[in-house]
């Protein structure tokens, strides 16, 4: 997806296939990387084309899924009171982020 060279091109060698190495560091937030890619050819007679750096982002487009919990009805005590915490009216367990589970 993140493409390759298909125009490598000499006066006297055919067949040429660029290489590459990547150095892969964290991005700006969990789950996302910043990788640099520098692209490598050289012709059969050790002749060397200047290196040339593709810059590859990975990013996080997913927004994470809940399920809020289930409408409820609470009263008040004889004093007037109530309890509305979430230890009453249930809690969120569900939280997924696909990116962040590694899928």
């Amino acid at each position: 997806m993140t493409g390759d060279v298909t125009d490598e091109a000499d006066n006297c060698s055919t067949g040429l296939n660029a290489t590459y190495t990547d150095v892969v560091a964290a991005g700006p937030c969990e789950g996302t990387h910043i990788i640099t890619r520098t692209w490598h050819l050289v012709d059969h007679c050790g002749n060397a084309a200047a290196d040339q750096v593709q810059i590859i982002t990975v990013s996080d487009n997913i927004a994470p899924t809940f399920t809020r919990p289930a409408d409820i009805t609470i009263y008040t005590t004889a004093t007037c009171t109530y309890d509305a915490s979430v230890a009453v009216t249930g809690d969120v367990t569900d939280e997924a982020d696909k990116l962040f589970n590694g899928s």
